[in-house]
């Protein structure tokens, strides 16, 4: 992971700090000291080098745990192998032998297939692969293709009747085959039976409901049901305090859409869909400035923002440069001059980004560019065939300088 200024640590013996550049280096291997041989992470958080150890700490190295005796030095106590080959060390003291990590099988759209004749496959909204027996369903079931999702089928059918398949699913029976429908989880939709009827409903917040983040966005309205996670963090919007990971806290952004895209502010990374992605315009932090032809992402910047109440990539207070109340990354009109302000184009975009640029101490354009900038711009407000006629003579005299003797 990346690290935090004069941050330190300990990789077995060797004390570690932070770079210049927010990566780990090592600083010194303590076992090659006279005496402080050991690295140790103190009380207050900061490693060091030390001649004894606190009774109790552990740390891995090469596959085994190294423990402090009564003596104030380590022994080697333990070697991961077998069911628990992974030595997984914390870095501040405690160190354990684990099993290796499941790593979930990733998939790309949302959707079902059959694994075989007895098993059902579905990718769910946070694109991971769960598998279901349909033998869960009732005896005789089977998996089946049917208009390209998979669906576990009864033996036989009652044309009309409707059943659910997990939340995400309502099954219609068609023609004597069940056909398989998404519910829209996006907009908290979820299949539920009700008199032995299946259906997509929708879920409605209730007053009173708990708000486990403390953002005053109802768990309902974040997808509890579902687990949604819009930024795919593995943290769900209902615990998330910033759910579309653009830096501004969901208790900021509230649940309205101000720019109508039915996605609301907490989820919509670009809330007024003027091109310019709101983790920049909200704070305008300069890590997240346009470069190299993109926007930055938060978590590419810091990946331990959401977890560091210091983290400069924060934005608890959104800029309003125009005062009006309204702050800029859901305003139209960001500096009051009446003018919207809209990226939609990749030339707007560069604009924009050499616009932010030059506000966060970027030289200015060459004295050279800008003339040739400003001659561009004059001759294009002219009428059609004036500026056809300026241009054709401005390439003909390039061309005679081109071809001029030297």
């Amino acid at each position: 992971r990346e690290c935090q200024e004069n941050e330190t640590m300990c990789d077995g013996a060797v004390l570690k700090k932070c770079s210049d550049d927010f990566e780990w280096v090592v600083d010194v291997d303590c076992s090659q000291n006279d005496d402080a041989i050991m690295c140790i992470k103190g009380e207050d958080g900061v490693s060091a080098c030390s001649a004894t150890c606190p009774q109790g700490y552990s740390y891995c190295a090469d596959g085994k745990i190294y423990t402090c005796n009564d003596s104030g030095l380590f022994d080697e106590t333990k070697t991961c192998e077998g069911d628990t080959p992974v030595c997984d060390d914390d870095k501040a003291g405690t160190a354990e032998c684990k099993p290796e990590p499941v790593v979930p099988e990733a998939c790309e759209a949302q959707g079902t297939t059959c694994l075989d004749d007895n098993t059902l496959k579905i990718c769910t909204n946070l694109h991971i692969v769960e598998t279901h027996p349909c033998a869960e369903l009732g005896e005789g079931f089977v998996c089946k293709i049917v208009d390209g999702q998979g669906t576990c089928q009864a033996p036989g059918c009652q044309e009309g009747a409707s059943r659910c398949q997990g939340i995400r699913y309502q099954v219609v029976c068609q023609n004597g085959v069940e056909v398989p429908t998404s519910c829209d989880a996006k907009n908290n939709f979820y299949c539920e039976t009700v008199d032995g009827v299946g259906a997509c409903r929708k879920h409605e917040p209730k007053p009173g409901e708990n708000d486990f983040d403390g953002d005053t966005i109802p768990d309902d309205v974040e997808g509890r049901i579902l687990d949604i996670d819009t930024d795919g963090d593995t943290v769900p919007d209902w615990k998330d305090w910033d759910s579309d990971g653009d830096t501004i806290p969901d208790a900021v952004e509230g649940y309205v859409d101000d720019d109508g895209d039915t996605i609301p502010n907490f989820r919509d990374s670009d809330s007024d869909n003027n091109g310019i992605p709101d983790s920049f315009e909200g704070c305008r932090n300069p890590q997240l400035a346009y470069q190299n032809g993109q926007w930055p992402k938060p978590i590419d910047v810091d990946p331990n923002y959401k977890t560091d109440d210091n983290s400069p990539l924060r934005c608890n207070t959104p800029i309003d440069t125009d005062k009006d109340t309204i702050a800029d990354y859901i305003d139209y009109d960001n500096d009051g001059d009446g003018r919207r302000r809209h990226c939609r184009n990749r030339g707007h975009v560069a604009r924009f980004a050499q616009r932010s640029q030059n506000i966060l101490g970027a030289m200015p354009q060459p004295q050279s560019q800008r003339r040739r900038t400003q001659k561009h711009q004059r001759i294009a407000r002219k009428p059609r065939r004036l500026r056809r006629r300026q241009q054709a003579r401005l390439h003909e005299h390039r061309l005679r300088r081109r071809h001029a003797p030297r």
